[in-house]
């Protein structure tokens, strides 16, 4: 009764949370108190043939725990990645997660939106993959939130806004997604006002 026991801990799924471009939080409980590690790979480099089909791993090796937390750092953009969490109060005696796997966020992108009227704008912005157009603006008096977009994958895009309120404050975003499904999109939103109309109407064949 005094030996440690040899029955692994038991995992439960872990949960992956707060993905940017280059990190992720993987979190998971265990029954016991056992110290926990994290092992992964991006899809490139992830070989299912070998014991260890993992290149990476971030361990917390100091703190016995039931809820784990690990940090992965230094991930690239856009990529899927494979892990596995493996938890254990022995060496020997290690409890394990199936392999699950998560996607990085693609880079903020950079976008112009200019050539605003008093009715309209043109956003253009480019990406290094193919990507859906996606431009979302919201008026700022009534809250009104309105997308257009086009399904066409391409590097290049380019739509123009109309049917806009003169003299209306309007915050603007764009973005995309890729062929995996990921969101593209840039850092944060632009705002723009559009002009009051001002011109006199002309009168004609009085």
């Amino acid at each position: 009764a005094a030996l440690p026991s040899l029955v692994p801990p038991f995992v439960e799924k872990p949960v992956v949370s707060n993905v940017t471009d280059s990190s992720a939080t993987i979190n998971w409980k265990t029954n016991i108190k056992s110290y926990g590690s994290v092992a992964y790979a991006d899809e490139a480099t992830f070989d299912i043939t070998k014991d260890n089909p993992y290149i990476s791993e971030a361990a917390d090796t100091i703190n016995k725990l039931t809820n784990h937390e690990l940090v992965l750092l230094n991930l690239k953009p856009n990529t899927r990645y494979h892990f596995m969490v493996r938890s254990f109060s022995l060496p020997e005696v290690v409890g394990k997660s199936i392999d699950l796997t998560f996607v990085t966020e693609a880079l903020k992108i950079q976008a112009n939106v200019g050539n605003v009227t008093n009715n309209s704008f043109k956003a253009s912005w480019t990406t290094v993959e193919p990507t859906t157009s996606v431009v979302e603006y919201r008026n700022l008096k009534t809250g009104e939130l309105v997308q257009k977009s086009s399904e066409t994958k391409t590097t290049i895009h380019e739509i123009v806004v109309d049917d806009l309120t003169p003299g209306t404050s309007y915050t603007v975003n764009v973005f995309g997604l890729n062929t995996k499904g990921n969101k593209i999109s840039i850092a944060s939103s632009v705002r723009i006002t559009t002009s009051i109309d001002i011109t006199p109407p002309k009168i004609t064949s009085l």
